[in-house]
């Protein structure tokens, strides 16, 4: 029997005979213990058995009873609630099993900690979630000029609790390794890159508050850097897309309920996202409990876990690790990832988490950006959900209090001035909000200050004198240098990214949305696909057209050898009309024998060999379209699109609004052929709206088509989750165009 840490939380205790600080009538932080058996693995058999802490000399102890569940045990609760006697008593962790014996393991001495201690620092660790969690632990990394994932450093004090600090100053250095930056002023360690230069490389980390007051170290085991360029060679949890964002993540999730979807990209060995593989099946396992939908395919370098679930009993805490299968003997084959501990219950724990919803102005882990006008920059709604332990929005929590406070950078030195808002109906709204912070980036946080919840933090703030409202002399000029910027590779940021271009109608885009699936035949031009260039405020960039870079279409891994893609002159390119570049003839020269994407890149024509900005694309990943399907003949029936002039919903991924219970206004669907011509010869087929989560009425859901088009004037939300979409497939045609789907985005849903 062992004190351990492999259930995702690091406990508090970590080896017998380690002294243990604690204060009276606090909780302890985790202490996990497992049981073992001679080989080192898990003893499941004494499942169900009480592990008891006692103390010696005797204490008064609360939550200090827990079963085993797959040979371990969790005190999430353990409380001393006394202070300590003459003699150091010892925490000693008993187990009786089903045949009479008896271990046990016992602790260091106990030493008490007064809460007048509380708020002074004493030691340095890593967050507990991230590309590094743990001290000591060594594992592959990418070396420059890849960066290696993010991660986080924690302040803890002397009972292991994370303490909010100020302007903390973190010093990088290596042994065997030059990294690269070599200070932080935040604890978030994000865009660290690491040159080997031994055998045996580590990283080390010293934080330094107070002006060196107090000053903590927390290193990395040896670490194995690829040095080689490699296909398919990491994974990583997608940190928009996925429900867990970071290795070590820890959550909730309810016995029966499908967690919402779980995404893992693969990178290369330099961390650029890599779309080469499909074929690879990722694996959810856990020796905590049962799941089902546990595995997933990868396509075009993604694996999307949509209905993995806990069934059967539910266990009280869980570790699910994601293992790469070896289809292909990848470099990533057996690779891992975990996920932190997730507490599941039978049924969903109301009001448990918050989250930001679709229409507020900042979002989770998305920047944002506001103009500053007159030394004040203003926010119009910061729209917060309370959802429970299913990630459900939670209509039932009402009366609860939340509290909005702007944290400089990432260091919980928060701005004095506090917001409050009341959750009713499960809905918190933040509005006219007016600031006059300096000019820096910080989060916005939302807190719960019973602190029965998470804090949510958006994504990172920048305020920014809008170079759209400075003297029109100046805005070609200006528009220059921030283009200029995207072409350096070091120093000010670009302020530019790509984007389908965002307005519909007259010379509207055929693609709205990153990863829409298109398609097409072979040798006929592709409708007008339309790009822009974005602002950091988020809006399209007016600028005059020769300002800006040119764009290149491709399918291949590098633009200059694309053999498929072509426009009419020969070339994959488009040009510029008033800010926005058009392609106006892409068509593929022949079908491709399997699975490709049209990605869009801005490149510097003005140097030699042209090279790629980068700084304009999100982490490296070009703008792209879902996957492409080409005929080598025109093919009718062949695919679906909504009807702009019928239809409420007119393209796909368009966002909309909803009243739970109320019929939508007319969305209307037609066929095309192959060329994207509309096709009014089907009447055989039937089209079925489902959604992503709660559920649809079924009366209204289901039309018919009749003469190529079907009108859904009944449909409508019959209950409520997360920020549902909607999905229309097509069913009972032989013609090509059968098990093909259209979806429309985001649903606000309210109620009457």
């Amino acid at each position: 029997k062992r004190v351990a840490d492999t259930s995702g939380e690091p406990s508090f205790v970590t080896g017998a005979g380690q002294t243990v600080p604690y204060t009276k009538d606090v909780r302890l932080p985790p202490v996990i213990v497992q049981l073992s058996t001679g080989a080192g693995t898990f003893d499941f058999r004494q499942d169900g058995r009480l592990v008891v802490v006692t103390l010696e000399p005797a204490l008064r102890l609360g939550g200090n009873s827990v079963e085993l569940n797959k040979g371990e045990a969790i005190f999430d609760a353990l409380t001393i609630q006394e202070l300590p006697g003459s003699t150091p008593s010892q925490m000693i962790f008993t187990v009786e099993t089903a045949s009479g014996e008896t271990y046990t393991l016992r602790t260091g001495n106990l030493e008490h900690v007064p809460t007048s201690e509380h708020a002074n620092p004493h030691t340095v660790a890593f967050k507990n979630s991230g590309f590094f969690t743990r001290a000591g632990i060594g594992k592959e990394a990418p070396t420059a000029p890849a960066k290696i994932p993010g991660f986080g450093l924690q302040v803890l004090n002397r009972i292991g609790y994370p303490l909010s600090v100020a302007q903390p100053t973190v010093t990088v250095s290596g042994t065997d390794l030059t990294p690269s930056p070599t200070s932080y002023s935040t604890l978030a360690i994000e865009g660290l890159e690491v040159t080997k230069t031994g055998n045996n490389p580590s990283l080390s980390f010293q934080v330094s508050l107070n002006s060196g007051a107090f000053t903590a170290t927390v290193s990395t085991g040896v670490l194995q850097l690829v040095t080689s360029s490699q296909r398919n060679k990491f994974m990583l949890f997608d940190e928009d897309a996925s429900f867990i964002q970071r290795e070590n993540q820890g959550n909730t999730a309810v016995l029966g309920t499908p967690m919402p979807v779980i995404v893992i990209n693969l990178y290369t060995s330099d961390m650029a996202r890599d779309a080469s593989n499909t074929g690879l099946i990722i694996t959810a396992t856990t020796p905590q409990g049962t799941l089902k939908g546990a595995e997933a395919l990868v396509v075009g370098g993604v694996a999307t876990f949509t209905d993995l679930v806990f069934v059967g009993q539910a266990p009280r805490s869980a570790v699910i690790t994601f293992t790469a299968g070896t289809q292909g003997s990848l470099p990533v084959a057996q690779s891992t990832l975990l996920s932190g501990a997730i507490a599941v219950s039978v049924t969903a724990v109301k009001a448990q988490h918050l989250s930001f919803a679709i229409d507020s102005d900042v979002q989770e882990n998305t920047p944002a950006y506001f103009p500053l006008i007159n030394n004040e920059f203003s926010v119009s709604r910061i729209v917060v959900q309370m959802r429970d332990s299913a990630y459900r929005i939670d209509s039932s929590a009402s009366d609860i209090n939340l509290e909005l406070s702007a944290t400089r950078s990432s260091t919980s030195a928060k701005d004095q001035s506090k917001m409050s808002a009341t959750v009713q109906n499960g809905i918190a709204v933040f509005s006219g909000l007016v600031f006059t912070l300096p000019l820096a980036v910080f989060q916005f946080e939302v807190s719960d200050p019973t602190a029965k919840r998470a804090s949510l933090f958006s994504g990172f703030v920048t305020v920014a004198q809008n170079p759209l409202t400075a003297d029109a002399r100046r805005i070609e000029e200006r528009a220059r240098e921030h283009v200029q910027d995207c072409r350096s590779t070091g120093g000010t940021p670009c302020l530019y990214s790509l984007a389908f271009a965002s307005e519909f109608g007259t010379f509207s885009s055929h693609v709205h949305a990153t990863d829409q699936q298109i398609f097409t035949t072979e040798g006929a031009s592709i409708p007008i696909i339309v790009v822009e260039l974005r602002d950091q405020f988020g809006v399209a960039a007016t600028f005059p057209d020769s300002v800006a870079p040119a764009l290149v279409a491709f399918t291949a891994d590098d633009p200059d050898a694309e053999t498929l893609l072509v426009t009419d002159g020969g070339a994959n390119r488009g040009q510029w009309e008033n800010g926005k570049y058009r392609f106006t003839c892409l068509q593929f020269r022949t079908a491709p024998t399997g699975l490709v994407r049209i990605q869009f890149m801005p490149i510097d024509e003005s140097r030699t060999p042209k090279i790629r900005l980068e700084a304009m694309t999100t982490f490296g990943v070009p703008l792209r379209t879902g996957f492409v399907s080409v005929t080598q003949n025109p093919t009718p029936n062949y695919g679906l699109r909504f009807t702009e002039s019928l239809s409420v919903i007119a393209y796909p991924g368009q966002r909309s609004s909803a009243v739970l219970n109320v019929a939508l206004p007319p969305i209307a669907i037609e066929l095309v052929d192959s060329l994207g011509r509309f096709d009014g010869t089907d009447s055989s087929a039937v089209i079925v709206a489902s959604t992503s989560s709660g559920s649809l009425d079924p009366i209204g859901s289901r039309e018919k088509v009749t003469e190529g088009r079907a009108v859904f004037t009944g449909l409508k939300f019959a209950s409520v989750s997360d920020q549902p979409t909607i999905t229309f497939k097509v069913y009972q045609t032989a013609h090509p165009v059968a098990g093909k789907q259209i979806s429309t985005g985001a649903f606000t849903v309210t109620t009457l």
